[in-house]
Parts: C-alpha cells; sequence; structure tokens
C-alpha cells in the first residue's frame, strides 16, 4: 500500500465532513494542533487516514465522536 498523498487525505477529509459534518473534519485538524490540511506534515498523512477512518468506526458503532462531546 502505498503512503497517502495531500489529495487522497483532502478527499478522505471532505468526505468525512460531508458524511459526519464539518465539525468532525475539523476534530481530525484540531488532533494535530492545526486548522488546515496544509499545516499537516506529509509523513503524518497515514495517521491522518488512520484517525478519519477511526471517527467512521466509532459512527458505525455508535460511540461518542470529539465533536459530540
Amino acid at each position: 500500500m502505498s503512503t497517502p498523498g495531500y489529495l487522497e487525505a483532502a478527499k478522505a477529509l471532505t468526505a468525512l465532513s460531508k458524511e459526519l459534518g464539518n465539525t468532525y473534519a475539523k476534530d481530525v485538524l484540531t488532533s494535530f494542533g492545526v486548522a488546515g490540511l496544509s499545516q499537516i506534515p506529509p509523513e503524518l498523512y497515514p495517521t491522518l487516514m488512520e484517525r478519519i477512518e477511526g471517527f467512521y468506526i466509532a459512527h458505525e458503532r455508535g460511540l461518542p465522536l470529539d465533536g459530540e462531546t
């Protein structure tokens, strides 16, 4: 599996925002201490993708998400 690039990360973040709400996308960015994707170093994109996936898993299981607490 290849390392995700900026475009893949941006698409995943946009999908999260559209599917679960903008608050959740902002929470993912905030977890990195940034306000925008361009502020996250490319070497952290795999971690970013894992966190986005974690939001989907939590949502599917009915667990509270950061945006709901």
